[in-house]
């Protein structure tokens, strides 16, 4: 089942059961120009670029890894 903003998921015994979160997240999206990317002094090895389709999967093991035992997360 695809997640629903807002809604905590929890499956038992087969079946989902939604209940609404105590909290809200919402998604803002701004599109900038290249020209506006600061390009600030990294360590050697890092590099700084838009975020890409190819990224999904290890952003979202990131914000699992980040935030799966906090309350807001909810699962």
């Amino acid at each position: 089942m695809e997640h629903r903003v807002g809604w905590k998921h929890e499956y038992w015994d087969g079946a989902a059961r939604l209940s609404p979160q105590s909290t809200a997240v919402v998604d803002l999206e701004r599109p900038i120009k290249e020209s506006e990317v600061l390009r600030p002094h990294l360590a050697a090895g890092y590099e700084l670029r838009a975020i890409e389709l190819a990224d999904e999967q290890a952003l979202v093991r990131l914000f699992i890894e980040a935030f799966d035992s906090s309350v807001e997360y909810a699962g």
